[in-house]
């Protein structure tokens, strides 16, 4: 993946190394973004997860530190082309 987008060495390392503080760091041709997403797992315990997200031109691409997807509903609004995130051309 990192060669397909051309993504920095030092952003692969941030990606696999979570305990990266929150950041966002400018490329001649996306941005990358580090930030901590707090939730409360089954047990009711507060978790924080490191979410990785690059924004190019065309495409988003996020890493999250554990299993599991809290994207899913913003997905299902894209494939039902529902909200400002859907476009007709889009797929995923």
């Amino acid at each position: 993946m990192g060669q397909h987008y051309k993504l920095h060495p030092l952003i692969l390392e941030d990606i696999v190394n979570t305990s990266q503080r929150p950041k966002i760091d400018e490329y001649k041709d996306y941005f990358f973004i580090v930030l901590k997403m707090m939730y409360y797992d089954a047990d009711e315990k507060l978790v924080s997860e490191q979410v990785s997200i690059v924004m190019g031109k065309n495409y988003v691409l996020t890493f999250q530190e554990a299993e599991g997807d809290v994207f899913d509903s913003l997905r299902d609004r894209i494939r039902q082309k529902k909200g400002v995130y859907a476009r007709k051309d889009q797929t995923i």
